[in-house]
């Protein structure tokens, strides 16, 4: 056969058509490798069943691989491996020893501005006498030296004891006279508190809310010399239990109901008694991930050549385990592949989601070129394939929700309202294959 002169070369032919379409085949390679993302790899949709399905084929393991533990078994085995592990606390005597200095401090305080209150009374008391005399000047210069010197105490009260900083109960106690006890014994009271707290310290107060214990026993460090003690969580208290205690101690020293020293008390035991039992939180998550790193994630082996499921059977929850396990180790498997294989096997995936596409493609060009043309509605139908794959892939894969859920009605009606009932069918058409490759068995 001798070829005309005129008639152009193959070669010349397909680059007519490349420099013609070139946006359209390139929009179309971007839509292919897109959609390859979403799709999985390996030979995991081999394996894809739901409960109460009935099995195809005999599937028999091709290597020697672990049963993985479901989520939810998996999920329980770490929260027991959680709250085996017991939190540890350090019994802390510096606490203990800091805060009835800082209550002797207080009682402190208050003697010196009921002094001072007494020295200012007397002070203004001796302005007062000598008003007419030559004494006046200097009786005014204590008024305001001692004025001053009671300001200073009580901007202290405010800095550090804000609790008793505008308080009626606590102001009348700063103005009496610290050798009248008939108001409140200030030496009975320190006595009675401190008491109070040293009992509740001897029980120990956690700083944490007892809420906040995981495990049923804690381990408590009594000194860096000896080792430590586990005992039930449930002995010791966290603060809120303490103060509850300390309330009904309170209360039972001191019944009158006209005194107030309960109230003052109180105010006092919650403002003093600090926890004693300190978390040692880095020590306790760092022991907790090894006991958790430590529990197995799998409940037995399958070995190669081992029957996993057998045909015309209905699928158990067993069986979906052993073979959710087994895509996992096929993928793993795939991993430690070489780079030739991976490229191979993302290749084919390429293949077969480019004849898929090419379909409709296809159909356009033979069928509706002025469409494939304008690279613009290209554009628009690639988009739409791109979503409607991606939206398929997060309902599924990732939430893990119905397939009813994936809305290929929607791209049917938006493919028929912008061009016809034609294209609409073949483009849901290659929409529904790419879909159900991508879910598998589940369809």
């Amino acid at each position: 056969m001798v070829r005309s002169p005129n008639s152009p070369s193959l070669y010349k032919q397909l680059s007519k058509v490349i420099n013609h379409y070139w946006r359209q085949i390139t929009i179309l390679i971007t839509v292919i490798i897109l959609l390859s993302f979403f799709f999985p790899q390996g030979k995991t949709l081999l394996y894809s069943y739901q409960l109460n399905d009935v099995a195809q084929e005999e599937v028999v393991a091709p290597f020697n691989f672990p049963i993985l533990k479901t989520s939810d078994q998996l999920q329980l085995d770490l929260e027991e491996a959680l709250n085996s592990e017991p939190f540890l606390f350090l019994r802390s005597q510096d606490v203990v020893s800091k805060q009835i200095e800082v209550i002797d401090d207080y009682f402190k305080h208050i003697n010196l501005i009921q002094l001072a209150n007494i020295k200012l009374a007397d002070s203004k008391d001796d302005l007062y006498r000598n008003r007419f005399t030559e004494q006046f000047d200097l009786a005014r210069i204590n008024v305001q030296s001692d004025s001053a010197a009671l300001e200073v105490l009580m901007e202290t009260v405010e800095e550090n004891y804000n609790f008793a900083f505008n308080d009626e109960k606590w102001n009348q106690i700063f103005l009496s006279d610290y050798s009248n006890n008939s108001i409140l014994d200030l030496d009975n009271l320190k006595k009675e508190i401190i008491q109070i707290s040293r009992n509740r310290w001897a029980e120990g107060i956690y700083d944490i809310p007892i809420s906040e214990i995981l495990s049923k026993q804690v381990a408590i460090i009594m000194s860096s010399s000896e080792p430590a003690e586990l005992t039930e969580a449930i002995r010791y208290n966290d603060i809120q239990d303490a103060w509850t205690k300390a309330r009904m101690e309170v209360t039972n020293r001191f019944p009158n109901n006209i005194n107030f020293s309960r109230d003052l008390g109180y105010s006092l035991i919650v403002e003093f008694m600090k926890p004693n039992l300190i978390y040692d939180r880095e020590t306790t998550e760092r022991r907790q991930q090894a006991r958790q790193d430590r529990v197995p994630r799998n409940k037995g082996i399958i070995l190669k050549n081992e029957r996993i499921l057998d045909a015309n059977t209905r699928v158990t929850e067993d069986d979906l385990q052993k073979l959710f396990s087994l895509s996992v180790a096929i993928d793993n498997k795939a991993m430690q592949e070489s780079s030739t294989d991976i490229l191979l096997a993302y290749v084919g995936r390429i293949l077969v989601i480019g004849i898929i596409v090419s379909f409709f493609f296809t159909f356009l060009l033979t069928y509706r070129k002025p469409i494939f043309d304008d690279w613009r509605m290209v554009l628009l139908i690639g988009l739409i394939f791109s979503i409607e794959v991606g939206l398929a892939f997060l309902i599924k894969q990732n939430l893990e929700l119905s397939e009813y859920l994936i809305p290929i009605i929607v791209a049917a009606m938006v493919l028929t309202i912008m061009f016809d009932a034609r294209i609409a069918f073949m483009g849901i058409t290659s929409i529904i294959l790419l879909v159900t490759i991508l879910i598998g068995n589940n369809v």
